[in-house]
């Protein structure tokens, strides 16, 4: 083996597997649970609210309207057709 090869195989590092895996992915979901929260919560206020507070949806709910959690089809507002 080359010292390249050799090189790249110690600095690889390797897939975890058993309860490190686990651990991650169950806070991975726990980001994406939290940023579907907030989401929701941006959605449930009404534009009347908005427009009579004066005050926008993020600084009513304390929710970011756009989170990188999520994947860009599950941003607040998408696919919304303001005309």
């Amino acid at each position: 083996m080359n010292d390249l090869a050799s090189a790249v195989m110690h600095a690889t590092p390797l897939p975890s597997s058993g309860e490190g895996f686990i651990e991650r992915l169950r806070r991975r979901f726990a980001r994406v649970e939290a940023a579907m929260a907030g989401q929701s919560r941006l959605a449930a206020i009404r534009p009347e609210t908005e427009s009579d507070t004066g005050l926008s949806a993020e600084e009513l709910t304390g929710a970011t309207s756009y989170d990188p959690a999520l994947p860009f089809f599950l941003q607040s507002g998408f696919g919304r057709r303001d005309a």
